[in-house]
């Protein structure tokens, strides 16, 4: 699992960090659980929403994306984000809402078994 906070806008230059992170947690565990702190977070640019769905579409590794602090525009937009990642990709990705941190990490916690023995399955 990897921790993100955002604060303020996420545009397209941050993306390659994050990126960067899921794709090296995703080849060596075959599986990403992301926490994304988002209580001082603005807006996500639309290259930065395009950046994210380009990556989605090439990555094999399932995921699960907790977010917290979250306001009612960044929840809003980001599950518009990952209903367009899944419109476009063809794959599924969990994501929750949590008010405390605490809680989305609990949440993360109960999914890592489930991913695990999805990615021993995929490794046979």
């Amino acid at each position: 699992m990897y921790a993100i906070e955002i604060v303020g806008d996420l545009s397209a230059e941050h993306m390659p960090i994050f990126l960067d992170l899921a794709a090296q947690y995703g080849r060596e565990c075959g599986y990403v659980l992301v926490l994304v702190n988002c209580l001082r977070a603005g807006t996500m640019h639309p290259e930065a929403r395009r950046l994210a769905i380009a990556f989605r579409k090439h990555s094999t590794a399932r995921s699960a994306t907790a977010i917290a602090g979250a306001g009612l525009a960044t929840r809003t937009v980001a599950t518009l984000l990952f209903k367009a990642m899944a419109l476009v990709t063809g794959k599924e990705s969990a994501v929750s809402f949590f008010k405390h941190e605490s809680e989305a990490r609990l949440w993360l916690d109960e999914r890592r078994p489930q991913m695990l023995a999805s990615a021993a399955g995929r490794k046979r």
